[in-house]
């Protein structure tokens, strides 16, 4: 069933990972629902950071709000509203909160079971 959701309402869950400072998600659309897709948004606190690390999926990720820095391939550039990173399974990236809150619209792709 569709929804319409107002973030500002939304259940936002810590990341548990060592890799994740001051960072909570809120899934949108589980593996359950999405085939093998999980859609959720993730925000990330000013000065926090998920960075570097290695998923066994890929990634399409979007900067919704506020401005940071993404890393893959071994870069860090500049990111804001519309900014999208792409990632392979097994490529290391990251992402870094600047000043204000870092929202991105995540996607988890993973591949054949």
């Amino acid at each position: 069933m569709g929804r319409i959701y107002d973030m500002s309402e939304a259940q936002f869950n810590a990341v548990g990972r060592s890799e994740a400072r001051q960072v909570a998600s809120h899934q949108l659309l589980g593996v359950e629902e999405g085939g093998r897709t999980r859609l959720a948004i993730t925000r990330i606190e000013p000065g926090g950071s998920f960075g570097p690390h290695v998923d066994d999926y890929g990634h399409v990720i979007c900067v919704l709000e506020g401005h940071g820095e993404l890393k893959v391939g071994g870069r860090r550039t500049p990111a804001g509203p519309g900014t999208v990173m792409v990632t392979e399974a097994g490529e290391p990236h990251g992402m870094f909160a600047g000043d204000e809150p870092f929202v991105l619209l995540a996607a988890n792709v993973y591949g054949e079971t």
